[in-house]
């Protein structure tokens, strides 16, 4: 496939005809193509394509088509339905209405190349960048940090399990690379035992009855692994990535005590950033959070908040939009602690749009601001330079305000749980998924929508207050 960009990126006539009847109001996609334009251009991907071969579809619009593939947590196909069907999606792409889109697999393909890339993170930056443009995002102000478990795309298995289908893996594929060979050596019961998925299979309950098989499957695995390493076996069966995890495997949970294969004792395994858990996705590891256990990985999640500017010797502080406090005074904390109370007018926050987003009483009428004295904040600001070190990262535990990001992108985008196997691909969905919240947000300031309230059980509504 090769990369020959077409067209101006114009919306064709009749598209924005037909979108402007079917969608009075607007939509998601229909907002953001006219408030941020045509994000994504062919050129941020020509490093992707080679100068020759069949032309790819516009790869600037397949970026576009994975975001809002996000945004609606869409499969491939529904995605790629989406693209051919849904006048919205034509608007926003830029496509005539008699366009036919692409088959589902392209959007697949356009993954394993963005993967190789790291495209993600362009796509995410385009998307921020555009809405810095248009002043949907101002400065930098404080960073809040988080983050989740995720859950891996393939399923859980226990020690049992995992045992089994790594063998049962193994099996099949020297099987497809060497039949005549296993044939000769493959114990008769191993057609009975490693027929079907591990998960398929009645294991007994019974305590003693799950240590015999368990044995009994560490014994067939290591029969097969000294097969293998054997003079006279194929060499090729040793560079066979299933071999190399099934003997992997069999490090980690067996040993030879007196010639003997014995399973080993937990204390006695690699620690759990080492251990495989699946044979399927190398790259999955076993996490623990308090009271959750997961089989997958963490994602991160960082925002930017903004901050107001403080003038220590003048005595007044400049919020994001420029107005100016009208009153400061130095106080005591309840806990008999100094502060500095600073309040603004009521004439100038009354109006403000965003007030709701600074005051957080049911009435507001202006903003109220808390400081520590100058020496404290100024240290505490010093503290926080100290974040972007690589030693700080190392230790970091910041918290605050951030759980309602993870919220949003786990209910609206599916954040908990991998699409894909591997670690690379499963960054690349974050990464979309962090551009599919930002036009979430975006579109939300646009159509004025408010912020759904915490939400308050009928008996929690009934306690007196304090």
């Amino acid at each position: 496939m090769s990369m020959q960009p077409k067209g101006s990126g114009e919306i064709p006539a009749e598209t924005v005809r037909v979108a402007r009847a079917a969608f009075p109001k607007g939509s998601l996609a229909v907002r953001i193509r006219d408030e941020l334009g045509s994000l994504f251009s062919d050129g941020q991907f020509a490093g992707l394509f080679p100068a020759r071969g069949k032309p790819a579809w516009s790869p600037g619009r397949l970026a576009m088509v994975l975001v809002l593939q996000f945004v609606e947590g869409l499969t491939d196909r529904q995605a790629a339905e989406a693209v051919r069907a849904r006048i919205d999606w034509k608007y926003a792409l830029g496509l005539k209405l008699a366009d036919a889109g692409f088959d589902f697999s392209v959007l697949s393909e356009f993954r394993d190349r963005l993967v190789g890339a790291d495209g993600g993170r362009e796509i995410l930056d385009t998307v921020l960048a555009a809405a810095r443009r248009q002043g949907l995002v101002t400065a930098r102000g404080k960073a809040r940090t988080d983050s989740t478990h995720v859950l891996s795309a393939v399923r859980e298995l226990n020690q049992l399990e995992l045992v089994a289908e790594t063998l049962r893996s193994a099996l099949n594929a020297v099987a497809l690379a060497e039949p005549g060979w296993l044939s000769e050596r493959a114990r008769p019961e191993w057609f009975r035992h490693y027929a079907t998925r591990a998960e398929d299979s009645r294991f007994s309950k019974e305590r003693s009855r799950r240590d015999q098989t368990y044995r009994r499957v560490g014994d067939d695995g290591m029969h097969l692994l000294r097969n293998i390493w054997a003079q006279d076996a194929p060499p090729g069966l040793r560079a066979l990535p299933e071999v190399e995890v099934l003997r992997r495997v069999w490090v980690q949970y067996f040993h030879l005590v007196e010639g003997e294969v014995a399973r080993r004792n937990p204390k006695d395994r690699p620690p759990g950033l080492m251990r495989l858990v699946t044979p399927y996705d190398l790259e999955v590891r076993t996490g623990g959070k308090r009271d959750i256990n997961w089989d997958g990985y963490k994602v991160h999640v960082t925002e930017t908040c903004e901050d107001v500017t403080i003038d220590w010797d003048k005595q007044h502080v400049t919020c994001p939009n420029g107005v100016v406090s009208t009153q400061w005074a130095e106080r005591r904390s309840e806990e008999g602690l100094p502060t500095v109370r600073v309040r603004f007018s009521p004439a100038d926050c009354g109006p403000c749009p965003q007030l709701r987003e600074c005051v957080n009483s049911p009435k507001p009428r202006r903003r109220e601001i808390n400081l520590r004295p100058r020496d404290e904040y100024e240290a505490l600001q010093q503290a926080r330079k100290l974040q972007a070190t690589d030693e700080w990262k190392d230790r970091y535990k910041i918290r605050a305000g951030v759980e309602g990001t993870i919220s949003q992108a786990v209910h609206a985008c599916g954040l908990r749980r991998s699409r894909y196997r591997g670690l690379a691909k499963t960054s690349l969905q974050h990464q979309l998924t962090g551009a599919a919240v930002n036009l979430i947000r975006i579109d939300t300031w646009l159509t004025h929508t408010p912020r759904a309230r915490t939400r308050t059980s009928p008996l929690t509504a009934l306690r007196p207050a304090a």
